[in-house]
C-alpha cells in the first residue's frame, strides 16, 4: 500500500475517533453587577477590604464561590481622599463556571 494511502487512512481514522467522542463544554454564567467598596489608611488595605466586599456581596447574589478573574464587566479604582485615606471601588458581574454535559447518543 502507498505511503499517501496509509496517511490518508491514518487521517481519516483519527478525525472519526475525534467525531464520535461525545463533547462537552464550560459554560460561563454571570448575574447582575456587584459593586464593592472599602476606605482605609493605606491603598492595599483599601484594595483587599473592596475586594473582600465585591467577593461578599457576589455570594450574596447567589455565586458559591465567587473569582474576580472570571467576573464580566470588571473595573477596579482607588482614589485618594483628601484626608490621605484610600477609598477602593471594585465592581463586576460576578460568574461561576459549569460543566454543560452532552445529551446521550441516541440508540437505534
Amino acid at each position: 500500500m502507498p505511503k499517501d494511502s496509509i496517511a490518508v487512512l491514518s487521517t481519516g481514522l483519527v478525525a472519526g475517533l475525534l467525531l464520535a467522542a461525545p463533547a462537552e463544554a464550560a459554560m460561563r454564567t454571570c448575574v447582575k453587577l456587584v459593586v464593592g467598596q472599602a476606605t482605609a489608611a493605606t491603598e492595599l488595605a483599601a484594595k483587599k477590604q473592596a475586594m473582600d466586599d465585591w467577593k461578599k456581596g457576589a455570594v450574596a447574589a447567589g455565586i458559591e464561590h465567587p473569582a474576580w478573574r472570571i467576573a464580566a464587566n470588571k473595573s477596579f479604582k482607588c482614589e485618594t481622599e483628601a484626608d490621605g485615606q484610600f477609598t477602593c471601588t471594585a465592581s463586576g458581574d460576578p460568574c461561576t463556571i459549569t460543566q454543560v454535559p452532552t445529551a446521550p447518543a441516541a440508540t437505534n
